[in-house]
């Protein structure tokens, strides 16, 4: 049987120790900073756009709810105001005006029993 011969262990003494619990992390060459770099910013502006576009969503969406609540007011107030229009008209009808005025005692009269006054004078004079 061949003799086996024990391994040499080659040990490489670092420049500067690391404290006892501390690791020591590689050091990373410039390319691979650089791209994390870019990475990072492209993520970072990826984000910022998304909330952009979410913000302005919720803002359109807020102002769509607005819009509907305005045109649902208006239905309702055009409405409203059909009925009163409705109203007006038969309260001013002359048939109504007549019916009430006879209600009250008035009675029409002749041309001949009307009078015209007409005012002469300043305010001082009777």
């Amino acid at each position: 049987m061949a003799a086996v011969k024990p391994l040499k262990q080659v040990v490489t003494k670092p420049s500067a120790r690391p404290r006892s619990g501390e690791r020591r992390l590689p050091r990373l060459s410039p390319e691979v900073v650089r791209d994390r770099v870019s990475l990072v910013a492209v993520v970072l502006l990826a984000v910022a756009v998304v909330s952009w576009v979410i913000s302005r969503d919720a803002a359109i969406t807020a102002r769509n709810y607005h819009v509907q609540e305005v045109q649902g007011q208006v239905a309702d107030l055009e409405q409203q105001n059909n009925v009163l229009q409705s109203e007006v008209s038969r309260l001013s009808a002359p048939s109504r005006v007549v019916d009430v005025a006879k209600k009250m005692g008035l009675v029409p009269v002749s041309p001949d029993q009307w009078r015209v006054l007409s005012a002469s004078g300043g305010a001082g004079s009777r």
